[in-house]
């Protein structure tokens, strides 16, 4: 697969997510000190995702596409190394829309090489949309992102269909 541009990437994962409330199905997941689970492992295109951290920790939650294995991404001080090259063979942090308990997470706009985190606490319910519409073959994968968390099993990927 050849290189294509990050800003086209990003700029379909933000048309995908725009507006985007209606008949897109929710799969629900847990957050846990040692693991992110899902209700289940495939999806549409398009998709809700609802996680509750029912751990101790807080989830420095941040969404991701690569062409990398999703057990061998690159740590560098226990957190992924992310990229905005657009290169195949890096970790992209995508741009997502968040609520968390029902009130929508607001950033900066701002992606850069530490991700756009959205920090779940414990007891807490985050709610957001990905998809594949418009983006390039990759995995998702969804990551508690704070030190030490990818290499303890913070992290799960979703497979989508096509």
């Amino acid at each position: 697969m050849g290189r294509r541009p990050v800003r086209g990437l990003l700029a379909a994962a933000l048309v995908t997510l725009v507006g985007c409330q209606g008949p897109d199905p929710t799969i629900r997941g847990e957050i846990d000190d040692v693991e992110i689970r899902l209700e289940q492992e495939h999806a549409p295109d398009s998709v809700w995702l609802e996680l509750s951290n029912v751990g101790t920790e807080p989830c420095e939650f941040v969404a991701m596409w690569t062409e990398l294995p999703p057990h061998a991404l690159p740590v560098r001080d226990g957190r992924v190394v992310m990229s905005l090259s657009g290169a195949h063979d890096v970790v992209t942090p995508l741009a997502n829309y968040a609520e968390i308990d029902g009130k929508q997470v607001v950033s900066d706009g701002t992606l850069d090489e530490t991700g756009p985190p959205i920090i779940v606490r414990p007891g807490e319910t985050m709610r957001t949309q990905t998809g594949f519409k418009g983006t390039p073959d990759g995995e998702r994968i969804f990551v508690c992102n704070g030190p030490g968390d990818y290499e303890a099993g913070r992290y799960v990927v979703l497979a989508f269909e096509r």
